[in-house]
C-alpha cells in the first residue's frame, strides 16, 4: 500500500496537481469502475458528475483538494445542479459525487465522506 501511495504521489507530481485533488482522484476512480465492470453509460455518468463538481469547486474559489471539501462545497454543488438542470438530473449527479466519495473512503483518501445521506433525494424534489 505504501508503493501504491508513493506511486500515486509521483504521477500527481509528473501531472502538477495535488495527489489529493478531485482531478488526479477522478482518474483512478473511473479505473475502478472499469475494474468493477461497471457499464460504459455509468462510468461516464460518474466521472461527468466529479468533472462537474471539480469545475464547480474550482470556479467558486472552494478547495479542490478531498480532504478539504466539506458538507456544504458538496450541498453548494447540488443546488447549482438543481438549479440548472431537472430534479432527476441534479439527483442523479448528487448519487454519482455520492459513490466518489464513498469510494475515497474505502481507499482511505478521507476519513469521512461530505456527502452525507442526510438530503439524499431532496435533489428530486427540488428542495435542499
Amino acid at each position: 500500500q505504501m508503493a501504491a501511495k508513493r506511486s500515486v504521489s509521483a504521477r500527481a507530481a509528473k501531472a502538477r496537481i495535488a495527489p489529493d485533488n478531485v482531478d488526479f482522484l477522478r482518474e483512478s476512480f473511473r479505473r475502478s469502475l472499469v475494474a468493477e465492470n461497471k457499464s460504459d453509460a455509468t462510468v461516464e455518468s460518474y466521472i461527468r458528475a466529479v468533472r462537474l463538481l471539480s469545475e464547480f469547486l474550482r470556479d467558486g474559489g472552494m478547495p479542490s483538494g478531498v480532504v478539504s471539501i466539506r458538507r456544504e462545497h458538496v450541498e453548494a454543488f447540488v443546488t447549482d445542479q438543481i438549479k440548472r438542470h431537472s430534479g432527476s438530473t441534479a439527483n442523479t449527479r448528487y448519487r454519482a459525487v455520492q459513490q466518489f466519495f464513498k469510494w475515497l473512503e474505502e481507499e482511505g483518501e478521507i476519513e469521512q465522506t461530505p456527502a452525507a445521506a442526510a438530503y439524499a433525494g431532496n435533489a428530486s424534489r427540488h428542495s435542499l
